[in-house]
């Protein structure tokens, strides 16, 4: 399988040498505006090529953490924060399902307490996967 970065990183070699190129013309710009217009116009067809290229990555960039970078921020932080957001997420996840359990739990001792008959007939209905409380 051909690497897919390998067209996209030609194309954006030759926008940064496009760019370049034009830096230089605006620096040192004697009035002819007819080169600035055909670099600008090089620049633009570059660019257009290099977004085809990009829509070959697939890759999203969440803006959060586009907008922390540009704010200075490390994105190693901000991605450090992402996973321990989730990880707290998933503790809370993870706390329902065991207190809901426990209710079940609890629930079928009562009503194995009172209803003896019904809660063994519930429980013939249950998949045998489940562990006894």
């Amino acid at each position: 399988m051909a690497d897919v970065r390998k067209p996209f990183a030609q194309a954006a070699g030759v926008v940064l040498k496009q760019i370049q190129k034009l830096e230089s013309t605006i620096s040192g710009h004697s009035g002819d505006q007819d080169t600035l217009i055909n670099q600008l116009e090089a620049l633009h067809k570059d660019l257009q090529g290099l977004e085809e290229k990009r829509e070959l990555l697939a890759v999203d960039i969440p803006v959060d953490l586009l907008r922390t970078i540009d704010e200075g921020g490390n994105p190693d932080v901000f991605t450090a924060g992402i996973f321990e957001r989730a990880n707290r997420s998933n503790q809370l996840s993870k706390g329902k399902a065991q207190a809901f359990a426990g209710f079940r739990d609890g629930l079928l001792r009562a009503a194995e307490a009172s209803y003896p008959a019904e809660a063994e007939a519930y429980k013939a209905l249950q998949p045998a996967q489940r562990k006894e409380p």
